[in-house]
């Protein structure tokens, strides 16, 4: 896969831009207004299997946040209070 940013004044100057590096069968990936204009990020030869395959793995790389502390019996009775 072959990941490129395109930046131009206008999306229709942009996409062309795409379409000549890429060809008709590139993805999308973002797209922005920025101040020179648009910002298109594309991809040729996309597989949308390795992306799944990488979006999982980040997953499992990333630890899940604590579990809340279970309140004892005191400290229901004071935040009653």
């Amino acid at each position: 896969m072959k990941i490129k940013r395109f930046v131009a004044a206008d999306m229709r100057s942009a996409m062309n831009l795409v379409r000549k590096e890429h060809g008709p069968d590139a993805v999308i990936l973002s797209n922005r207004r920025i101040e020179e204009g648009i910002e298109i990020v594309a991809a040729a030869n996309y597989d949308e299997s390795a992306v799944q395959r990488a979006l999982e793995a980040s997953r499992r790389d990333v630890a899940p946040p604590p579990a809340p502390k279970p309140r004892s019996a005191a400290d229901a009775v004071i935040a009653a209070v």
